[in-house]
């Protein structure tokens, strides 16, 4: 039987949709961002479960990079739509105190973890890809979490949009 890889595809974006509803409808039953359950879901899920069902339709057909690739799109248009909430004139309000917060959430997490590390007996290398990585942060969720409270366009989601 040949396997057509636009059926996988849409099957495996199907599973993931109905999961990731489930899982936001789980999470403000449980009065917590909607974002948080499709999270859970997505580490749930993770790039491999589909392949672990074996069903006869996965069957030599890569989608990790497919889905990747759409994930991305995803954000994308999560930042869009938080983006069309936003008020520029706002925004511009809590300019400084939006760079300092931008600052200080990237270099404090490398000030802070890189010497604890290096005193610890780590090589200076691991060191500060973990300071980096703790460094990273993803504005679309918490700007997600902020949309979803009510709370996005006040003083402090304004500030957090300007990092």
């Amino acid at each position: 039987m040949e396997h057509n890889p636009a059926v996988a595809l849409l099957l495996a974006l199907g599973i993931i949709i109905l999961a990731s509803r489930v899982g936001g409808a789980i999470a403000r039953w449980l009065k917590q961002p909607r974002v948080l359950g499709e999270l859970i879901v997505g580490v749930l899920l993770g790039p491999t479960l589909l392949d672990f069902l074996h069903w006869d339709v996965f069957h030599g057909i890569e989608l990790g990079e497919t889905i990747h690739e759409m994930a991305e799109l995803g954000v994308i248009i999560l930042m869009f739509n938080i983006g069309l909430e936003v008020s520029l004139k706002e925004l511009a309000k809590v300019g400084r105190v939006g760079i300092f917060a931008g600052v200080l959430g990237a270099v404090a997490p490398i000030v802070l973890v890189v010497p604890f590390m290096f005193a610890s007996g780590y090589e200076w290398q691991p060191a500060l890809f973990t300071g980096v990585t703790l460094a990273a942060t993803s504005v679309s969720i918490s700007a997600q979490v902020l949309f979803e409270l009510g709370v996005l366009q006040t003083k402090e989601g304004n500030a957090l949009l300007a990092t």
